[in-house]
């Protein structure tokens, strides 16, 4: 009551000298408080209960203003007002994946009118989306209208490159409209079919999951092989396997998905290789010299080309890198890939006739293994780095 009070010099003089106030006074500071956008109610309830429903409906239409008492809304410069006379503006805020009606968009109209069966623009990707019916979502029913004013919210489907976030308009325009940053998934599950051949189907309705909850992450672990989903508690993760087996008849087992572990080294080292192969016809034949030592952590692969005097001619100098780049792919301590190393190819030999770019490549892969094993090589655990914010 403090805070609606509030509202109004009077009504707060009022209260404060212990007058009684009417509940229709309440009412109508409390609408003032939302509107002008110092008051926001929270009613409580629980849906799977049916409690609390019926309150919530009422304080739409009781508490909260309707778009003409807003007025019009300011956005870096560009003003949205609730006048079907102006330019038409939508901001599409949900996507919803249907296994039968495909992609789903519900919108709501901030300025002018849209109808059915007209064009409008997608101002993210400046192309224009034909709109088909209007639909009216009414628990799992839809009724259909003919447009839609501002204020008004309603689905349409089948619109070829619009999702969540994106802005509809009569005309291209730039409005700073879009979705709030969303937080990283950080729950990651390795999933697998229930039944074998189901590969195809799990990914489709992920795909489809992702359109309408962009928090979902699902890859395949270069590393492992494994699918990964990943999303941002446990729970959530569950209610997407549980979404996939109802909407899309795809059951996935959860499983803890492999440590990616990493590999580096301590110490700098220097290794020698020679790759030699005789056939009878053309052979092989490669040397290369090199020297590897630590970088800091996150900077990557780093190579040096030192050779002088074309020891090593230019055209397999790539060569002797990819080698180098292929034998990081798996390390010596446990096979897992090599991070943070600087190497540098100083030194070599070639032969006219019987070198190749595949010659130099092995022998880059083996010195880089004899370098490594010399280079006190250490496993890496994955860290993650944690912000923690507490609300005052």
């Amino acid at each position: 009551m403090d805070e609606v009070a509030e509202v109004s010099d009077e009504l707060m003089e009022r209260y404060l000298e212990g007058d009684d106030i009417s509940h229709e006074e309440t009412v109508t500071a409390l609408k003032t408080g939302v509107t002008e956008g110092h008051l926001f109610p929270v009613t409580c309830g629980a849906a799977t209960r049916n409690v609390g429903i019926d309150r919530l409906l009422d304080a739409f239409v009781e508490d909260l203003p309707s778009p003409a008492k807003k007025g019009a809304i300011e956005l870096d410069g560009v003003t949205l007002e609730p006048d079907e006379s102006k330019d038409m503006v939508a901001f599409v805020f949900k996507t919803l994946a249907d296994p039968y009606a495909g992609r789903i968009n519900l919108f709501r109209v901030y300025q002018g009118v849209i109808t059915h069966d007209s064009h409008v623009y997608n101002c993210r990707t400046h192309n224009k989306e034909r709109v088909g019916q209007l639909l009216v979502p009414q628990g799992k029913e839809s009724g259909h209208v003919d447009e839609c004013g501002p204020g008004d919210i309603a689905a349409v489907a089948k619109l070829k490159e619009t999702h969540a976030g994106d802005v509809l308009a009569s005309k291209d325009l730039e409005v700073p409209l879009g979705l709030p940053d969303m937080p990283r998934p950080v729950m990651a599950f390795a999933i697998e079919p229930k039944t074998k051949g189901d590969d195809e189907k799990v990914g489709t309705a992920l795909r489809r999951l992702q359109e309408e909850d962009p928090t979902i992450d699902f890859h395949r672990d270069d590393q492992t092989g494994e699918q990964i989903l990943a999303g941002i508690t446990q729970i959530h993760v569950e209610v997407i396997v549980d979404r996939m087996k109802e909407r899309f008849g795809a059951e996935v087992e959860l499983h803890q998905p492999h440590v990616p572990y990493r590999e580096a080294i301590k110490t700098g080292a220097k290794a020698h290789a020679r790759y030699k192969k005789q056939t009878g016809g053309r052979g092989q034949f490669a040397d290369c010299h090199i020297e590897i030592e630590p970088v800091a952590s996150g900077v990557g692969f780093e190579f040096q080309n030192a050779i002088k005097g074309g020891v090593i001619p230019g055209g397999f100098i790539p060569a002797v890198e990819k080698g180098v780049v292929e034998a990081m792919r798996s390390g010596v301590v446990a096979g897992y890939p090599v991070q943070d190393v600087k190497v540098r190819l100083f030194d070599g030999q070639h032969h006219s006739v019987d070198s190749s770019e595949m010659a130099f490549k092995i022998a880059g892969s083996m010195a880089f293994k004899d370098a490594m094993e010399n280079a006190q090589p250490v496993l890496m655990e994955p860290i993650m780095s944690v912000t923690v914010a507490v609300p005052e």
